[in-house]
């Protein structure tokens, strides 16, 4: 299951738990001239399942999820970016079949809400990634990012879905910025881990399920 952080916050794009960090090398794979270049696209994480607290079907039951965002080009330095959500039916563990509602946190930064053919389209606060430099750990050196994500909804409660419940006053769909860490696999993956507490852990902790591949 998911450990918040990105939720793309340190709820979703984001996080540090799960087994051992490998040793991949991550020697930039930027191809482009400025440093947000390698983060532009798309990238999805695997199927994963999701706590009920944030998400469940219509019967109360758990869910599972695709997590995707969009990053776009901003600056030499920032990106903007889409945020969504594919809901999965309790049955459907592998993400297989057609998703049973669809979450979508645009960025726009507007308050603009729509909810409607089993989508959940929504505007409260920009979505920024920015890159602030390198960072030296015990054996590689990675990137220093800070992520911005807004919050779902001003509303705090249950928000039916097509056929999902949406937690709304969950932590995962709270507003928040952290500074976080990205080490690349290889130009088509990466994953980030939180800094928590300004501290600088001395090497990068690789989840499955943290792992970004671009599409």
């Amino acid at each position: 299951m998911k450990k918040h952080l990105f939720g793309l916050t340190c709820a979703a794009i984001l996080s540090a738990c799960g087994g051992g960090g490998g040793s991949t090398d991550n020697s930039n794979p930027n191809n482009g001239t400025d440093p947000i270049d390698r983060y532009i696209g798309t990238w999805n994480r695997k199927c994963d399942t999701w706590s009920m607290d944030d998400i469940s079907d219509t019967n109360g039951k758990g869910i599972s999820v695709i997590e995707s965002i969009k990053i776009e080009k901003t600056s030499s330095v920032k990106a903007s970016y889409v945020y969504t959500v594919k809901v999965f039916a309790n049955a459907d563990t592998q993400c297989a079949a057609q998703p049973i509602a669809t979450i979508v946190k645009t960025g726009l930064n507007n308050a603009n809400s729509d909810t409607s053919n089993a989508i959940m389209t929504t505007s409260f606060g920009v979505n920024e990634l920015s890159y602030i430099g390198t960072q030296s750990l015990s054996l590689e050196t990675v990137d220093k990012l800070k992520l911005v994500d807004a919050k779902l909804s001003n509303v705090q409660g249950n928000v039916t879905v097509g056929g999902a419940i949406v937690k709304t006053g969950s932590p995962t769909f709270q507003a928040s910025t952290n500074d976080v860490l990205a080490k690349f696999k290889s130009s088509t993956e990466f994953f980030f881990n939180t800094i928590d507490n300004g501290v600088i852990p001395s090497a990068m902790v690789e989840d499955p399920y943290s792992v970004l591949t671009k599409q």
